[in-house]
């Protein structure tokens, strides 16, 4: 099932960062966008959130809106207003949420017990995964993470990894997930956009040979993708 449609599409602010784009989302795409810093891959997640507005194309929701979520690379907390975690959790949903259903979420991110800390207390990467709980309570069928893994050490990525894929398999949803880490991307995801020189110049497997060449012309050297032993 498709959950989202990009066509003729060019993104930047006064000019294009990224040119002429045709995407395409479907349900159980677990994707990895990756590219050097300044090829556009937050600027190009903001555009199909529609936060900011395309110069050129269209760029389509094929779901509701109240069916996506995001969650940036840092967000801010008011400092002053006093929230526990739990209090956090039930600002997301119009309806009442059960403490079983914020329990499982936070249990989820590695949070458990967590319910009536304050979120004040917790360090950057807690809240970070606070911030996920967040998304993902209300069931999205898109989710987008920008750079959600940083901070986590190998064991810590390799669970958010594996209920993240439970996630998109049991919803039928999608994931796009900005990322530098090359190593995670291709450990994990099932598809990959690579964005260099205002395009998407790889679309496909992360275990294609074609895949590992594209990354050797955007980032040369760096490129060599280590395998993680578990």
């Amino acid at each position: 099932m498709r959950l989202l449609n990009a066509h003729d599409l060019t993104i930047g602010y006064q000019k294009p960062i990224l040119d002429n784009l045709k995407l395409e989302i479907h349900a159980g795409d677990f994707v990895g966008l990756l590219g050097a810093n300044g090829s556009g891959k937050s600027t190009l997640v903001k555009t199909l959130l529609g936060i900011i507005p395309a110069l050129k194309g269209h760029s389509h929701l094929e779901i509701e809106a109240g069916q996506v979520a995001y969650v940036p690379q840092r967000m801010k907390i008011n400092a002053s207003i006093p929230l526990t975690c739990e209090e956090f959790l039930e600002l997301k949903l119009n309806k009442k949420i059960t403490t079983d259903e914020i329990a499982k979420a936070l249990e989820w991110v590695d949070l458990a017990g967590f319910q009536k800390k304050s979120i004040h207390e917790l360090s950057g990467g807690q809240l970070q995964r606070l911030f996920l709980a967040y998304a993902i309570i209300s069931k999205p069928k898109i989710l987008f993470l920008d750079e959600a893994t940083e901070g986590m050490d190998v064991q810590a990525m390799s669970r958010f990894f594996d209920r993240l894929k439970k996630y998109v398999e049991d919803e039928q949803a999608a994931l796009i997930f900005v990322s530098h880490d090359l190593s995670a991307v291709s450990d994990h995801c099932n598809r990959v956009l690579c964005l260099h020189q205002q395009d998407i110049v790889f679309d496909g497997d992360p275990r294609s040979p074609e895949f590992h060449t594209c990354l050797h012309s955007i980032y040369g050297e760096k490129s060599f993708i280590h395998e993680h032993r578990h």
